[in-house]
């Protein structure tokens, strides 16, 4: 996610997803990176224009069809508890599946 506001309320509504609405991490997580590319130096958008990640998952946007150009990523195996991000996921949602 490009802004990093809202740090808090973001975890707390990404786990109500995952819980209560059962998203799956993947979807999440493929959806955020999608997102996230659009604000890239490669990308068509303004970071000013990114909205927060609170806002992003109040808004159900990880449900929004993506980009035409814009390629689906391959499973986050990638992710795990030993690397930076997968330490950060980990924290903020109570483990990796």
């Amino acid at each position: 996610m490009p802004k990093r506001v809202d740090k808090a309320d973001a975890a707390k509504l990404f786990r109500q997803l995952r819980i209560k609405r059962r998203i799956p991490f993947a979807t999440l997580l493929d959806a955020m990176a999608r997102y996230g590319r659009q604000f890239t130096p490669l990308g068509a958008e303004d970071p000013k224009f990114a909205v927060g990640p609170a806002r992003w998952l109040r808004g159900e946007k990880w449900s929004d069809e993506p980009p035409a150009s814009d390629q689906p990523l391959s499973h986050p195996s990638h992710i795990t508890p030993s690397n930076p991000t997968g330490r950060v996921i980990s924290r903020l949602t109570g483990g990796l599946d």
